[in-house]
This record gives C-alpha cells, structure tokens and sequence, in this order.
C-alpha cells in the first residue's frame, strides 16, 4: 500500500523510511509549502531556500557531533611486554617494539604469553644489528615493517621473517636526530617522518639516495613530534613543545595537519597548553584518539574539526603514559601502549585494548 499525493503513487518514503528519512521529510516539506503557496513559480524561492537551509543545519550537525564513537570497556595485558613504544598488528599476528631492551617482539596473541624476539640483521653485510630503541612502526604488508629509531638517528625497514634490515636515515644527508613518527602514503610512495630533536618533518622514497625533503614549516609550528598519520587528506601529527635546545618555542602541545606538504603550511586542529602528546591514530572521518602525558596519563576522543574533546577515563593499573596508538579497523579496537616508569624503569608497562563501537 501507498499513499497518493496529488494522483501520484508516492511509496518511497515508507519503504525506505529508515534510510531516507532526512530526504523523506524535505520532499514533504515542499509538498506541504506547494499545498501552501499554491503553484505560482514566484513562490518556489522560498521552497528553495527553506531546503537549502535544512540541509545546511544537517550537514553541519553531522559534521561537528554526529555519530560519536563509543570506546568500551578495556581489556589490560601487562606482564610479558616490559615497556612497549607501539603495538601493531601485521596480518595475523602482532608486532611490538621495547624501548629499552631494544627489540622487536612478535607475538600470535595480544597477550604476548607466547612471542618471538627477533633476531635482526644488516641486509647487506649480515652483521647483527641493534635497533636505537624502536618507538613507532608501519606496516607496509603483512611481512614487512617500518620502524623508526626514536632514540637514534635511522628509519628500519624490517622484513620480518628473515630478520634482515635496511636503515634509511644515513643516506643522502638525511641526518635524522630522535625520529620518532613515520607513515607510508601508498599512493605516492613517500616515507614521512617526524625529525623530532630537529623539529621538522622529511620526506623520501626508500629507492631513492637524494636527500630527503624537508616540509618549510613557514608558521615554525612543529617542535617535537610523536606519532604521525598518513591519510587521504594529508598528514596528522601530534606535536610537543618541550623544553630543549634548538627546538621550535610552545606551549603545551597540538594537533597538526598538514593538507600539503609542498606547501610549507600547517593547521592547529586542537591544542593541550599544560600537557604534552604521545600517541594519534585516526578512528574515522571525524574522530581521533590522542595521548596525553601529564598528572593523570589518559586518552582523549577528539573531533577533527578540533570543537569536541571528551576525556577518556586513565588506567590506573598501567604505569606511564599511553604512548603508541594503533587502531585495527577489522577487529574495531584500538591498541594502546602504556610504557611504563621510564625514569627509573621500576615498573613494566603494557597493552590496552579498548572495542570502539560506531
């Protein structure tokens, strides 16, 4: 059955109720100013109008709230994994990187009770190496991974069944100081770090030995940056101004993105004045999930538009900051690290694994 309107059979809006709701009731906004008016042209301006501003309203709501998403309950691993930088998961299994021991883990389980420690050793000359403390990691695949040196001067490309290494940041001037965020953009090939002890961002192509590119930063925004964010529209960077030699002068921290690199410009998403940033990651077009370093360690929801930030309860049973953030879009969790004390290195860290729901 349907309902007629003006000897027209008119069934969608009820077929299709809840899907196009929103249409439904436009189209019967303008049926009821039609009746209203009647239909002399001069009148439909205002029909016009009146729609353009119901979906401007719509638009916009969808945009700044809609649908926020809903962190669940964690779950908390702690005892195999002493103080992991960054959890990642890589095909079927995850990959962990330790600060201080300087190792890659690999385990089957987010519990880390069964895991490998990689053996790692240079491609070319088959020498063992030693990872500069592994802070945060890309995969490129499910058997290959970038990982950066945060307390060291190279980028590591780890093939993880072979163990082998190929480092990047000694080649073509690159000079990397504390690199600590990097992303892979798949689309142009580009590797993106954040330089942190040279408050800059590169760029470069793994087959490439030219000197890396340096984003001009015209506003000197970027100080010392953590974790960075490849995405469709451009780079996120969660941004520390910490109390150094040679860094860019702040307060506090930020969000950073960046819609064009070669453009030299940065935009503040959302800033923290009293506290410093760990860990981003990106849950969907309009919401994202930081670190923040200070009293009370905790997680926080934030909108992209940088208007909403909704605090996220701290963990009391895990010491230090959450540091590395990943989200597995195909189990919906997200991953977050706690490191630990890292002063005196007392008390081991470990994983938390929130369920997001949409």
């Amino acid at each position: 059955m349907g309902l007629r309107i003006q000897g027209t059979r008119y069934t969608g809006c009820y077929a299709w109720r809840s899907f196009f709701s929103p249409l439904c009731q436009l189209l019967f906004i303008e049926m009821r100013l039609k009746n209203f008016f009647g239909k002399t042209k001069s009148n439909y301006w205002l029909i016009g109008l009146i729609s353009a501003l119901v979906m401007f309203v719509a638009a916009w709501w969808w945009q700044t709230d809609g649908p926020v998403p809903i962190l669940g309950k964690p779950i908390v691993y702690s005892g195999n994994l002493q103080h992991p930088a960054q959890v990642i998961r890589l095909g079927d299994r995850y990959l962990a990187g330790e600060l201080f021991s300087n190792e890659l883990v690999l385990s089957e389980s987010l519990r880390f009770e069964t895991h490998e420690r990689l053996v790692l050793r240079d491609k070319k000359h088959h020498s063992v190496v030693t990872l500069g403390s592994p802070h945060f990691l890309e995969a490129l695949d499910t058997s290959r991974a970038l990982v950066s040196e945060g307390w060291g001067s190279n980028v590591a490309l780890v093939e993880i069944a072979s163990g082998e290494v190929s480092r990047f940041g000694d080649a073509g001037g690159r000079g990397f100081n504390a690199p600590h965020g990097i992303c892979f953009d798949a689309a142009s090939g580009w590797i993106y770090v954040a330089d942190s002890l040279h408050s800059r961002l590169v760029r470069y192509r793994p087959l490439d030995t030219s000197p890396a590119e340096v984003f001009a930063d015209h506003q000197k925004l970027v100080s010392y940056g953590r974790q960075l964010l490849c995405e469709q529209d451009g780079l996120w960077l969660s941004n520390s101004y910490e109390d150094r030699d040679g860094l860019n002068p702040g307060k506090g921290s930020n969000v950073l993105h960046i819609s064009n690199f070669a453009s030299g410009n940065a935009s503040v998403v959302v800033q923290f004045p009293e506290v410093n940033m760990t860990g981003l990651v990106r849950l969907n077009k309009n919401w994202i999930v930081v670190g923040l370093w200070s009293a009370r360690n905790q997680l926080a929801l934030v909108s992209t538009d940088g208007r909403v930030v909704k605090p996220i309860q701290p963990i009391n049973d895990l010491p230090g900051p959450p540091y590395g953030l990943f989200f597995d879009e195909d189990r919906s969790e997200l991953l977050a690290t706690y490191i630990g004390s890292i002063h005196d290195r007392a008390h081991p860290g470990g994983l938390a694994v929130y369920p997001v729901g949409f």
